[in-house]
C-alpha cells in the first residue's frame, strides 16, 4: 500500500483499521509520502486554499499521530518520507509495491488549482490496472509516485512528531 498526499488525513483516518489489518499480514510495507510542512510549497498550498488558521498543518500533525497509533498496533512497516515538490495530486495505490499486476488499483485525486478550494475537492477516480482504458494513467501515476519516493527524505515517525 502506498500513499502520496499533502497530509493524507482522510484515508489515514478513515482506513485506520484496514491499514492495521493490511500491515498485520506477513512482510507488508506501507509507504507514505507527505508534503514537508517546512517547505515553501506547503505554505503556498495553505495560501492557495486560503487556510489562514493552518488547518492543513493541523491535519498533517493528526496524520502523524494516527500513523503512530497504527504503528503501535501492528508489526508491519510504515515507511514515511517527506517531500518538497509542488503538490498536484493525491494517490492511494493498492496491491502493488514495486511491480504492477492485474490486482493493482489506485485512487487518484488531482488537486484543484482554484483559490479557496480544498485539495480534497479535486476530481477523484478509481483506476484499475486490469482495465485497458486505465493502464496508461495508472502507469504514469505509479511512475510519478516512484519519482517522488526517490527524491523524498526518509523520516522516523517519532522524530517527526517530537519536532513539529
Amino acid at each position: 500500500m502506498q500513499v502520496l498526499g499533502i497530509n493524507a488525513l482522510g484515508p489515514i483516518y478513515h482506513c485506520r483499521e484496514e491499514i492495521i489489518n493490511f500491515l498485520g499480514k506477513r512482510d507488508r510495507i506501507f509507504q507514505i509520502i507527505l508534503l514537508d510542512p517546512a517547505a515553501d510549497v506547503f505554505r503556498e498550498r495553505e495560501v492557495l486554499e486560503k487556510d489562514s488558521i493552518r488547518r492543513i498543518h493541523t491535519e498533517w500533525k493528526a496524520t502523524l499521530c494516527i500513523l503512530k497509533d497504527i504503528q503501535l498496533n501492528t508489526a508491519g512497516i510504515i515507511d514515511l518520507k517527506l517531500h518538497t515538490e509542488k503538490p498536484d495530486r493525491f494517490l492511494l495505490i493498492i496491491d502493488t509495491l514495486n511491480e504492477l499486476d492485474i490486482s493493482s488499483k489506485m485512487i487518484i485525486n488531482y488537486y484543484p488549482k482554484k483559490s479557496g478550494v480544498r485539495g480534497y475537492m479535486g476530481g477523484q477516480f478509481l483506476s484499475e490496472f486490469l482495465l485497458e482504458r486505465d493502464r496508461d494513467s495508472f502507469k504514469k501515476n505509479f511512475n510519478y509516485f516512484q519519482e517522488i519516493w526517490g527524491k523524498a527524505v526518509k523520516k522516523d515517525i517519532d522524530d517527526v512528531i517530537k519536532n513539529t
